[in-house]
């Protein structure tokens, strides 16, 4: 079954990041924000070329955007600065982010 046939049996049936297989490099941004609104990733922000998702635990989140020049080291921050986050109960570092400059 895929996405474009029954989104909201694909919704249903799908976790948090398994929605990912439903997204093909074919797909316009705006058809991934659909994909992931359906299936209950909400707004959690905005900047001049993109718009933040998150999933429904709160746990990861989605940038989408048409286009972004800057998208490997984008990608390349938000690998770095995952440690700084808490998510499931796990315990954030002991060191303070202000402090932490390692980044």
């Amino acid at each position: 079954m895929s996405y474009r046939d029954r989104p909201s049996q694909y919704a249903a049936r799908v976790g948090e990041l398994d929605v990912l297989r439903a997204v093909s490099p074919s797909m316009t941004h705006a058809d991934v924000e659909t994909v992931l609104r359906d299936v209950g990733w909400q707004w959690c922000g905005a900047g001049d070329w993109a718009i933040g998702l998150r999933c429904p635990g709160g746990c990861h989140a989605a940038r989408i955007t048409p286009f972004d020049p800057a998208s490997p080291f984008t990608a390349r921050l938000y690998r770095e600065a995952a440690r700084t986050g808490a998510c499931l109960g796990s315990t954030p570092p002991s060191t303070s982010r202000a402090a932490d400059t390692s980044w």
